[in-house]
């Protein structure tokens, strides 16, 4: 079989080229100790950019998978971003990150940028939306690899996945070879070796006998005239000849052995490249294959998508008779515990003429029927959470909208102008079908003054 002919890289100067940093490394790359509100707010951004790039272009995306495998917490403002993205593939607009507080985590009360690195548990809430943004996003990638397909001049997937299984096998089967005969070769190598470090040391033995048997007659023949003398200097130079030959073998023998030896370790780091390459090959066969088969499950996402705005139709129909009271009961109540307390407090620290001090026991009554207050408040609110409902608190600078705001100011006409501050928050039901929350009670807000800031 032909060998796969491996393409070696052309001169040229070097280029400086830095990938773009991937989602995931780019959440855990993030530094929160030294976070400030801005930092949080751009890190919002990117990570949000960064999921759906990875998910449209890519059709998988490391960091949704890992948290819904580990089931791992994430930051708040992480978790914001891949819910802002879910609202975006639901058919909303993206938030607007210039808000005070962290999009989409008003639960109980807003969590402001500040907070942006404390952590959300895992919960059933968090594994829909990250799973409903995964499948989103396959869908929209495997929707680009049909419109590139469908193009003039695009290839058939079906042809594309019987070029790569024609590939694999090729490569499979060139890497099988290539192990075997690697295999063989380095054997044989060893073998050879083997073979001649024998012949070596063969070779050497039978010279150093030689060696010594002729210094041994030669020593004989000087011993004839002066024994002693001859005996001590033929004795010398045998011991130096020996020492010198054993180097020099030696040094031969080792030099022959670590040639051999590092041609057998080429041979076998060469198979190792070409068997990771093909895993590699068969990795990315294995995520194109999960990638299409995901797309029928795109398909039942859609159907269940219209059955919600069905739903949603109906419920719209019931919210004056079923929760209007409900959240009209919530306002009043914030309205007694944020506004009309200041006005309590005044009464009781300035009644008294003269300068005289309050009651101590008048003030600590009023605060701890504040605690009451806030304390119910605050549960009021979750369980609108728990029928759908949740509060909305416009911020200082919006456009006033008749839909979603009422005016405070009496003879104010408040059309075309900017809110100036949130008096009561409003009451909106979470629409299931993605195409916008309902206001069930607007937001008590002033406007600003003609002039103002």
């Amino acid at each position: 079989m032909a060998s796969i002919p491996i393409e070696s890289p052309q001169p040229g100067p070097a280029k400086d080229v830095r990938p773009e940093p991937t989602a995931r490394e780019l959440y855990y790359g993030f530094r929160q100790n030294h976070a400030d509100a801005a930092s949080y707010k751009q890190h919002y951004r990117e990570l949000r950019d960064a999921v759906k790039a990875e998910l449209e272009q890519q059709g998988f995306c490391t960091l949704i998978d890992s948290a819904l495998e580990q089931k791992t917490s994430l930051s708040a403002a992480a978790y914001a971003a891949l819910q802002d993205l879910a609202a975006e593939y639901g058919g909303e607009k993206p938030a607007d990150a210039g808000l005070a507080n962290i999009p989409h985590l008003n639960l109980v009360r807003p969590i402001y940028w500040l907070d942006g690195g404390m952590l959300i548990q895992h919960s059933g809430k968090m594994h829909d939306t990250l799973t409903f943004v995964r499948q989103a996003g396959r869908k929209k990638h495997v929707e680009a690899l049909k419109a590139r397909a469908a193009s003039p001049g695009g290839e058939d997937p079906r042809r594309i996945l019987a070029d790569a299984k024609e590939t694999v096998n090729k490569v499979r089967a060139e890497v099988d070879s290539i192990r075997n005969q690697a295999q063989i070769e380095a054997d044989a190598a060893i073998k050879k070796a083997r073979n001649d470090a024998a012949n070596i040391v063969c070779a050497a033995n039978s010279q150093a006998e030689t060696i010594v048997q002729n210094a041994r007659l030669e020593a004989q023949s000087i011993a004839a005239s002066n024994q002693k003398q001859a005996k001590e200097k033929a004795d010398a130079l045998v011991r130096e000849y020996l020492a010198d030959e054993q180097k020099k073998l030696r040094r031969e023998c080792d030099e022959s052995v670590w040639a051999l030896s590092q041609q057998t370790l080429a041979a076998a780091r060469s198979a190792d490249e070409v068997h990771a390459e093909m895993c590699g090959k068969t990795n990315e066969f294995h995520k194109e294959w999960v990638r299409t088969m995901d797309e029928a499950i795109a398909k039942l996402d859609a159907v269940r998508g219209e059955f919600y705005r069905h739903l949603h139709d109906w419920q719209v129909a019931l919210y004056p008779r079923e929760i209007g009271p409900l959240a009209e009961r919530f306002q009043e109540l914030y309205r007694i515990v944020n506004v009309e307390k200041i006005v309590r407090e005044e009464i009781v620290f300035q009644s008294l003429a003269g300068g005289e001090k309050p009651s101590p026991g008048a003030v600590a009554a009023l605060e701890k029927l504040n605690r009451t207050l806030t304390t119910f408040l605050r549960r009021f609110e979750t369980a609108l959470n728990g029928l759908g409902l949740y509060a909305f608190y416009p911020e200082a600078g919006e456009a006033f909208d008749a839909m979603q705001h009422e005016c405070e100011d009496s003879g104010v006409s408040p059309a075309g102008k900017r809110i100036a501050a949130c008096i009561v928050p409003g009451i909106k039901k979470k629409a299931a079908d993605g195409l916008g929350d309902d206001v069930v009670v607007p937001a008590s807000v002033t406007i600003e003054e003609e002039g103002g800031a």
